[in-house]
């Protein structure tokens, strides 16, 4: 289930269909999950202003780490054997050629 909008609309979205806990906060119905995302129903990861844990800040860089750790735990959840964080583009050895180059240009 996507769901995207600019606005928090409390209707567009009900949970009565999930046997998920949620936490009503400014009259507002938040799925409970935890800070990677997961939710108490296998496979069900919530991401942006619709989950709720202890201590997430509503801004749009959580949001988009929330989104990192989502699809690092769908690919976690698909295959056991898939890496159990994301790493960085840059750490990996087919970019070590170029980054030697933008390295050399810019600090040589």
């Amino acid at each position: 289930m996507v769901h995207l909008g600019a606005n928090r609309e409390a209707n567009t979205i009900t949970f009565e269909n999930f046997a998920l806990d949620t936490i009503d906060r400014n009259g507002h119905d938040f799925i409970k999950i935890s800070s990677d995302t997961k939710t108490k129903i296998a496979g069900l990861f919530v991401v942006g202003d619709l989950g709720h844990y202890t201590g997430k800040n509503y801004m749009l860089a959580t949001c988009l780490t929330d989104a990192i750790n989502a699809a690092t735990q769908v690919a976690r959840y698909l295959d056991e054997n898939a890496q159990e964080q994301v790493m960085v583009s840059t750490h990996y050895e087919a970019f070590e050629e170029r980054n030697q180059a933008i390295l050399l240009h810019y600090f040589d």
